[in-house]
């Protein structure tokens, strides 16, 4: 019987398996799917490409980051789904917080005798300027907005005091802001306060205004007193200030604008 040598046999074996193991790494390394499957980044280990321009998801062979670019990538955005799983990059939302004080020495305003209206017209929402008889409170601020989509809360705060009164006294607080045009203020909302002390009294005024979705730009602020019903004897009002002597407080740096945007 006659038998072959095996020598060439398994010297071809040992070859071709040595040169796959040598051969694997450069072949699978890198995966790419999706259009022009033969051309990859050269420091991405996976690329799968849409057929829009630009649009892919791949990983770092380095680092193993990820890249999601779906067209809705940003920074500081995140990931997010939807109801069908759908997921698209999404702004983070930020809140950014700004205070304001009163300008010193704060404000005392007279109000005489009569009846609502008599003193100054009431101003619609909406309307500008600010009426010629209302008293500016010097109460300035300004805030920014640069995502079309958001949220502004305007907190007014701060002690008031009357002095000389001698029957129901009531007023209005105006919050003036150049919402739709810049350096156009116009009403956006306004506070009541009736104050029925006699003689001295006061409060403490706490008052919330929210707008949404404001274009995004810089926009500025400004309140304003107006008188409205006095059925007693002249009075005088301070906000920031003393309505009279010992009769309210110089607490204009306590007078607070607080704004607070959501975006």
């Amino acid at each position: 019987m006659k038998r072959k040598p095996l020598t060439s046999k398994i010297l071809s074996t040992v070859l071709f398996c040595s040169g796959t193991l040598f051969i694997q790494p450069a072949l699978y390394a890198q995966v790419k799917i999706g259009v022009n499957p033969t051309t990859i980044e050269a420091n991405s280990s996976l690329e799968v490409e849409a057929a829009t321009s630009n649009r892919k998801i791949k990983v770092d062979k380095t680092t193993g980051q990820m890249t999601i670019k779906d067209g809705t990538e940003g920074n500081l955005k995140v990931l997010t789904s939807d109801a069908n799983g759908g997921a698209t990059w999404q702004a983070l939302r930020t809140t950014a917080i700004s205070s304001f004080s009163q300008s010193s020495p704060g404000v005392v305003m007279t109000i005489g005798t009569g009846a609502g209206g008599t003193f100054c017209p009431f101003p619609a929402i909406g309307s500008s300027p600010a009426p010629a008889c209302a008293t500016d409170l010097n109460r300035n601020a300004n805030f920014s907005t640069a995502n079309p989509s958001n949220d502004v809360v305007i907190d007014f705060t701060g002690l008031y005091s009357v002095a000389s009164s001698t029957a129901n006294v009531q007023f209005f607080l105006l919050l003036y802001i150049d919402k739709t045009t810049p350096g156009v203020y116009e009403l956006v909302d306004s506070y009541f306060i009736s104050e029925s002390g006699i003689n001295c009294s006061g409060g403490y005024m706490n008052y919330k205004t929210t707008l949404k979705n404001l274009p995004a730009r810089s926009y500025n602020v400004k309140v304003y007193q107006e008188n409205w019903y006095n059925p007693g004897t002249p009075a005088t009002i301070g906000i920031g200030a003393p309505a009279l002597g010992s009769c309210g407080q110089p607490d204009f740096a306590n007078q607070k604008l607080t704004i607070s945007v959501s975006q």
